[in-house]
């Protein structure tokens, strides 16, 4: 966005002196951004959550799905290993896949062919 479009924002954080979290205009935002999505969800509810960073959101996204303990998540090999701590913390286990050589992401189809073919395995330790 451009300063002009940014600018009004800015005053409002410098006016009320409050930068950080849990204020009207994160407020604001975070009912916005649901807003955007609820006609697109048949039960008619969105609910959106800001969050420090995105290992934070992983890990509370992992957290909405009520995984058993101890299940599977597979991730790309290319990452952060944010992207793996952010799993152990839900209380989940990483399993590391390979990425396309072409794009360097882990793509649903490499995702699924791994799925397909990869032998189950236990935990073997609590983290």
């Amino acid at each position: 966005p451009t300063l002009d479009a940014l600018s009004p924002y800015l005053r409002r954080i410098d006016q009320s002196r409050w930068y950080s979290n849990f204020w009207p205009l994160v407020q604001e935002f975070e009912a916005r951004f649901a807003a955007s999505f609820a006609a697109s969800n048949p039960a008619g509810h969105v609910s959106a959550v800001t969050v420090s960073n995105a290992t934070a959101g992983i890990e509370i996204a992992l957290r909405a799905l009520a995984l058993p303990p101890g299940s599977m998540v597979l991730v790309p090999a290319l990452t952060f290993v944010a992207t793996a701590t952010a799993v152990l913390s839900a209380g989940l286990t990483p399993v590391v896949a390979d990425v396309d050589e072409h794009n360097w992401l882990l793509t649903p189809a490499m995702a699924a062919d791994y799925l397909a073919t990869a032998p189950r395995r236990k935990r073997s330790h609590n983290v």
